[in-house]
């Protein structure tokens, strides 16, 4: 018994978490946060961060000295000799194997102006591909916002389902009441019962698409969202036409690369100095009449100069002007479609506002009309189908109404995804 009750207490304990780990309450800001902490786009931010410096760390090193170890055997055919004998010296030809092994270290003198260009395009790469991650991320946000307000839209529509489904309820059992005392008929019954069954037909469909509305949701956060949730409605924001998409931005990074790809090559035209130390050992060393293995070293001034650039570099700027002028253009069709879009959502946006001033109006007289309809049913003055007809009339104006103001937030978050704010 008493491993029984163990037993219990765990799968007891086992439910009480699983449910404490449920969302009961949520809210849009909740969403973008769980989402930036669980969708795996949002960590290629910190992995582009990371590589870009590590990238520039290597670019700064490369002002350091360059170690290089070098090494060969070789056979050859024949070596220097000298031209002549002599009885009084005893010269020893010297071995056609050969061996040396050295190292060779070079300092750069001039090469720091081009490591820093060279760091600054580093760095704007990384902030082109963060920009890039960066809009892939408001695309994120959209849907986001998509799936949330169906959520909502689709909570007010169940609500004024158990609206409707109260009238009909309640007119189903003043119909009872007036069959029992003759003032009502099976018929009106029957009208009321099977509008009250398409009713809950309709309520479940619609706890069908909200559930699965909340499972994607529950995918893209992370997090175990209770079917039975309440969705907080986002306020009211205020409008900003200032256009602040991260695209903006990664054209004028790209713009600029392009500028220091310019400056890298007017600094190619320099030739490279630098100080050089080589030592080493080998035989033959820098006395190239020993045949001994020897040490050596020998140091100074080296420069080099790569003159073949000049014959497409003229070329090779005007690429870089063409891919100017190409960005260039991308970014104006790209203003061009962000500000058509937020023209057609502010056009949206006013007529909505036009429309929920009407809704009001209407749904207040669509609830008169209701009301004295109750009445006219009760006294037997309309018949079952007009009152049902009115009960709908009230209810999808109510819908309307209720529907036209999520739609309204939900245009006004799109715009802060059209503009980036």
């Amino acid at each position: 018994m008493k491993f029984i009750y163990f037993q219990l207490l765990i799968i007891i304990i086992s439910f009480q978490t699983l449910f404490s780990q449920e969302i009961m309450e949520v809210n849009l800001e909740q969403c973008y946060t769980w989402a930036d902490e669980n969708f795996p786009l949002v960590q290629d931010l910190d992995l582009i961060k990371k590589t870009t410096e590590y990238s520039v760390k290597n670019a700064i090193k490369s002002n350091l000295p360059h170690l290089t170890i070098n090494g060969q055997a070789t056979h050859q055919s024949a070596v220097t000799s000298l031209p002549f004998s002599s009885p009084t010296m005893n010269i020893t030809p010297l071995s056609k194997d050969q061996y040396k092994i050295y190292s060779d270290l070079f300092l750069p003198l001039t090469d720091r102006s081009k490591t820093k260009i060279q760091k600054e395009n580093l760095q704007i790469e990384g902030d082109i591909e963060i920009a890039k991650t960066e809009a892939k991320l408001l695309d994120l946000k959209e849907r986001i916002q998509q799936i949330y307000f169906g959520i909502l839209l689709l909570k007010i529509q169940s609500e004024q389902i158990d609206l409707i489904k109260k009238d009909l309820d309640s007119s189903i059992e003043k119909t009872k009441a007036g069959i029992k005392n003759g003032t009502s008929t099976y018929a009106n019954l029957a009208l009321l019962e099977a509008e009250s069954i398409n009713t809950s037909q309709k309520q479940e469909n619609t706890q069908i698409n909200t559930k699965a509305y909340i499972q994607t949701l529950s995918l893209i956060t992370g997090k175990n969202i209770n079917s039975e949730a309440v969705f907080i409605t986002p306020k009211s924001i205020q409008k900003n036409d200032t256009i602040n998409r991260p695209e903006l931005n990664q054209f004028n990074l790209e713009t600029e690369a392009l500028n220091l790809q310019n400056k890298l090559i007017n600094k190619n035209k320099i030739p490279s100095v630098g100080l050089f130390l080589q030592s080493g050992y080998g035989r033959p060393a820098l006395n190239f009449l020993s045949n001994n293995f020897q040490w050596y070293y020998l140091g100074g001034i080296r420069f080099s100069w790569d003159i073949s650039q000049f014959y497409t570099n003229k070329n090779t700027l005007d690429i870089i002007k063409l891919n100017k002028s190409k960005i260039e253009n991308q970014k104006r069709i790209f203003l061009l479609n962000t500000q058509i879009s937020q023209n057609q959502n502010n056009a949206e946006i006013k007529q909505l506002e036009v429309n929920i001033l009407n809704d009001s109006k209407i749904l207040e007289l669509r609830k008169s009309i209701k009301e004295t309809a109750k009445v006219q049913l009760e006294n037997g003055i309309i018949t079952t189908l007009d009152f049902i007809n009115y009960i709908n009339a009230e209810y999808n104006a109510r819908e309307t109404l209720e529907l036209h103001k999520i739609q309204l937030l939900m245009l006004q978050y799109k715009n802060s995804i059209i503009t980036g704010n």
